[in-house]
């Protein structure tokens, strides 16, 4: 069976008095069954400042250190998390903020990004990725 990303849910996030301050994204992942590999996944219409990205091993677990990539619209090379979902575990839930010169930073996204995994080789490996993008406000 050929691997696949999923966007599950891009539902408003709710701030405490029930007003919508952005998104929320999930994205559930199953490798592919003969070689561990993922898809590329185009995330459209993205458009706020993204948070920390929160990365959840399933029970078949991906292969340790695996990587996750979210490149910019304008350069499939240039990952716009700066590299901080490299490495990622297989037993738990880990939370990556972007960093820029130490510093954890929300990083501005506007426009149709490609998530992209690699590193994995285990056949079947299942995740999820959840992204928190706050909206821009005025």
């Amino acid at each position: 069976m050929a691997g696949t990303l999923t966007l599950y849910s891009d539902e408003p996030l709710l701030d405490i008095d029930r007003k919508i301050i952005g998104k929320r994204v999930v994205v559930n992942g199953v490798a592919d069954a003969s070689d561990g590999s993922f898809p590329a996944l185009t995330l459209k219409k993205l458009n706020g400042y993204l948070q920390p990205v929160i990365t959840n091993p399933g029970s078949v677990a991906p292969t340790d250190n695996y990587d996750i990539k979210i490149y910019h619209p304008s350069d499939s090379t240039a990952d716009i998390t700066g590299n901080t979902l490299a490495d990622r575990d297989t037993a738990n839930t880990e939370i990556g903020a972007v960093t820029i010169s130490g510093s954890a930073t929300p990083t501005y996204l506007n426009g149709n990004y490609s998530l992209g995994i690699t590193g994995n080789s285990v056949n079947s490996a299942t995740l999820q990725i959840i992204m928190e993008i706050l909206a821009v406000t005025r």
